[in-house]
C-alpha cells in the first residue's frame, strides 16, 4: 500500500487522519512539489557541467563497489529517498503537529519499492538514474539530466511517450512502461499503431 500515516490513538478522529493521508499522498505526489525540488538538483548547469557529470561518475563509482545487483539498487533508492523525499516528508509531518509516532510508522519495515510506488515522478527519476548507471561503458552526459528530468515528467502522466532509443531501452528494462501504464517509443513513426 505504500506510504500511510496511521494512529496508534483510538482518540484521533477518523476522517482527520483520512484527509490528512489524502493530503499526504498529494504533497509527495504533486508534480509543482517535484519540480520545485528537482529544480535544486537540475538547477542551470551551463556553468557547472563538469562538476555535475564529475559527482554522478562519482556517485556510479561508489555504487559499483556493491556487487549485489538488488542490494546496490536499493542503496540508491534508499539515499535518493532520503536527499530529497525526507525533507519534504518532515516539513509536511512538522506542518500538520503530527505525533512523531506517524513518522516512526512510515519508516517501521520501510520498503523503497512500496514507498516509491504511491511516488510515480520520484520512482521514475531514481530507476532512470540508476538503469543508467548500470551502464559502466556508456558515459554519463550532459543532456542525461535533461532527459530523465523530462522523462520523469512525462513517463508517469503521457499515454505515450517517445524519446531516444538509450532510454526507451533503459526504461522498458526497468518495466516503467508497465508500472506507469505508459507506451514508450523510440521512433515517432511507430506511433501509428496508437492512432
Amino acid at each position: 500500500m505504500g506510504a500511510t500515516l496511521t494512529a496508534k490513538s483510538e482518540k484521533i478522529n477518523p476522517e482527520i487522519l483520512k484527509e490528512a493521508n489524502q493530503k499526504f499522498i498529494l504533497a509527495l505526489n504533486d508534480p509543482e512539489i517535484f519540480v520545485e525540488y528537482a529544480q535544486k538538483i537540475y538547477k542551470d548547469h551551463k556553468s557547472e557541467d563538469i562538476p555535475a557529470i564529475q559527482e554522478f561518475e562519482r556517485i556510479r563509482e561508489e555504487l559499483s563497489k556493491f556487487k549485489d545487483y538488488q542490494y546496490r539498487r536499493k542503496v540508491f533508492l534508499c539515499r535518493n529517498i532520503v536527499a530529497t523525499i525526507l525533507p519534504k516528508l518532515s516539513s509536511f509531518l512538522y506542518e500538520l503537529n503530527l505525533p512523531s509516532s506517524f513518522s516512526q510508522r512510515i519508516f517501521d519495515k520501510f520498503d523503497a519499492d512500496e514507498f516509491l510506488s504511491k511516488l510515480p515522478t520520484a520512482l521514475c527519476e531514481f530507476t532512470l538514474l540508476f538503469q543508467r548507471d548500470e551502464l559502466p561503458k556508456r558515459p554519463i552526459q550532459v543532456n542525461d539530466l535533461y532527459d530523465v528530468w523530462h522523462l520523469t515528467l512525462a513517463i508517469p502522466y503521457c499515454d505515450i511517450v517517445v524519446t531516444e532509443k538509450t532510454w526507451t531501452t533503459i526504461a522498458k528494462q526497468a518495466k516503467l512502461d508497465e508500472i506507469c501504464n505508459t507506451v514508450i517509443l523510440s521512433s515517432i513513426h511507430d506511433l501509428k499503431k496508437y492512432l
